[in-house]
C-alpha cells in the first residue's frame, strides 16, 4: 500500500544524502518548492510520474520510492545469517554504495 508519509520520509532522506536543498531539487524536477515541501511532509503523494522521475534522479528503484520495498529485501536477506555473516555483507554493501 502507498502510505504517503513513510514515501514522503524517504524521499526527503535521499535528498538530505544528496545534499540538496528542497529548492535544489525542485529546480532540478521543474516543480515547485511546495510540491517537494509538500511530499516530504506527506501531505501530498507523489504522482507517477514524479515518482519515475524521482526514481531516476535519486537511481533507486519505483518500488523503493512507494513502498520501501528494497529495505525489506534486504532485511530479509540478513535474517538468515550469523552475526559475523551480516557484518561482512554490510561491510561489502557499504563499501559497494560509497563506491559507486
Amino acid at each position: 500500500m502507498y502510505d504517503i508519509k513513510e514515501s514522503g520520509a524517504r524521499i526527503k532522506e535521499l535528498r538530505l544524502k544528496r545534499g540538496v536543498t528542497q529548492e535544489q531539487m525542485a529546480n532540478d524536477l521543474g516543480v515547485t518548492v511546495e510540491t517537494i515541501s509538500r511530499i516530504e511532509r506527506g501531505v501530498r503523494g507523489a504522482s507517477i510520474d514524479l515518482i519515475s522521475i524521482l526514481s531516476g534522479y535519486f537511481n533507486t528503484t519505483i518500488d523503493f520510492l512507494v513502498d520501501g520495498k528494497a529495505v525489506e529485501e534486504c532485511n530479509n536477506l540478513l535474517q538468515g545469517l550469523d552475526e559475523t555473516k551480516r557484518a561482512k555483507v554490510i561491510a561489502i554493501m557499504k563499501c559497494v554504495i560509497e563506491n559507486i
